[in-house]
């Protein structure tokens, strides 16, 4: 388990960023740290909700993250979560049919959403960061720079959710949306 001590310090030495996001999500961890595991995987979920084009796809990753956040906050129990949770014979259909349409941007960015509902913050978390990170890195042409810049800005986010004043919810509208740079269409 890490904490936000030991995170910064991995940061000032220079850690790799999968290994500091790896430290962090491994419990075991006090509540209040899966909490706020989650609703930093939320944030990163939320980030990339831009990515998805279909207004219904869209409104249910929404609906998973807002889901997920009431949870982290005691607003809700855990059954609120099933629709959502994607552990192993949830039979959670908006999971299902994010995997079934595997490898687009999409399905990316609704796995992440669908993570953040996962009942095991520790697993939850974890995949949820990496499928927002996929997400924005396969739609934007600069294969190199991109997912590198996602990384820093989810461990910057992190930090933030690690200090005594929480930062407030990354929205899930598309105002709160990072500019992902597209192949122009002449190239592609």
């Amino acid at each position: 388990m890490a904490d936000a001590l030991l995170i910064r310090k991995m940061i000032v030495q220079g850690t790799d960023p999968h290994k500091i996001i790896t430290c962090a999500t491994t419990p075991p961890a006090s509540i209040a740290y899966q909490r706020k595991l989650r609703l930093w995987a939320a944030d990163c979920a939320a980030r990339s909700l831009h990515l998805i084009g279909n207004p219904e796809d869209h409104d249910l990753a929404c609906k998973a993250i807002e889901v997920a956040r009431q949870f982290a906050r005691g607003m809700i129990n855990v059954e609120a979560l099933a629709p959502f949770d994607c552990a192993p014979g949830s039979g959670s259909r908006f999971y299902k049919d994010a995997k079934r349409t595997a490898f687009s941007v999409a399905s990316e960015v609704r796995l992440a959403a669908a993570m953040t509902a996962q009942v095991n913050v520790f697993v939850g978390t974890l995949a949820a960061v990496t499928h927002a990170r996929r997400a924005i890195a396969n739609a934007t042409w600069d294969t190199t720079h991109a997912p590198r810049s996602e990384l820093d800005w989810q461990i910057g986010r992190l930090l933030r959710w690690m200090a005594e004043t929480e930062p407030v919810d990354w929205a899930t509208t598309n105002s709160s949306c990072v500019a992902v740079l597209r192949r122009p269409a002449e190239l592609s």
